[in-house]
């Protein structure tokens, strides 16, 4: 199951679905979801090739091409930020997420530098309740 499937569906099975009705019925912020977790898999793509790296194995090209569309898709939500409802819903779990396991995984990608909203959304996120309670750690 995609992870997007299994939210929506604890969200509206197990919870009152308020978490997953900002993005129900508007097309732009399902789309603001679905690349959120595509930064995700591109986040893991780009921790597979570090471990390779460790290894020798690391391939130069998946390494740079990683690192560009990871850059652009931060450079797409920043540019994209005032669309994010004023609510939290399921959008700001996956995209603060994604931006957790930035920071924690890929310590040496400077993304906050020249991206002041998505930073300032990042910080409002790690300091709710839900986010402090489940760190990422080995």
């Amino acid at each position: 199951m995609d992870s997007e499937v299994i939210c929506e569906f604890l969200d509206k099975q197990l919870g009152d679905g308020h978490l997953s009705s900002a993005i129900d019925n508007d097309w732009n912020l399902k789309t603001l979801y679905s690349v959120s977790s595509g930064l995700m898999e591109i986040l893991v793509h780009r921790q597979v090739e570090k471990i390779r790296g460790r290894e020798g194995l690391q391939s130069e090209f998946w390494w740079q091409r990683y690192n560009s569309a990871i850059n652009r898709t931060l450079d797409f939500f920043e540019a994209r930020i005032h669309q994010f409802p004023q609510t939290f819903c399921l959008l700001q779990i996956a995209l603060g997420s994604a931006l957790s396991y930035l920071d924690f995984r890929h310590e040496d990608f400077n993304w906050r530098k020249d991206r002041p909203q998505l930073s300032a959304l990042s910080e409002t996120l790690e300091i709710r309740k839900s986010f402090k309670i489940t760190p990422l750690r080995d």
